[in-house]
């Protein structure tokens, strides 16, 4: 049997301390790159929600804009509108003011 001096458990006591503490930073390291990527994440998928909404709301601007177009009946007193594939215009009434 061998007795080990204060010494040495002093120095064993001192070790097992340090490994602990190496433990401990590489657990908090592991949480800290867990957290920014979790972090990365999230921000990244709102990033492309965001650039949905607008790709969605741009293109739901773009089908409601519509043009009249419109030629000059025979006596020039009327218009005649064109069709317009988007939009089914039945009828329209445009009155311009007189001079």
């Amino acid at each position: 049997m061998s007795r080990e001096t204060p010494t040495e458990r002093r120095e064993a006591a001192e070790t097992r301390r340090r490994w602990v503490t190496l433990a401990e930073v590489l657990a908090v390291a592991g949480v800290l790159i867990a957290a920014l990527t979790l972090w990365s994440n999230w921000s990244e998928r709102n990033a492309d929600k965001a650039e949905k909404a607008s790709a969605l709301a741009s293109e739901q601007r773009e089908s409601r804009r519509f043009e009249i177009r419109a030629v000059a009946a025979e006596n020039g007193d009327s218009l005649m509108l064109l069709r317009d594939e988007r939009h089914d215009i039945q009828t329209a009434t445009i009155a311009f003011p007189r001079r």
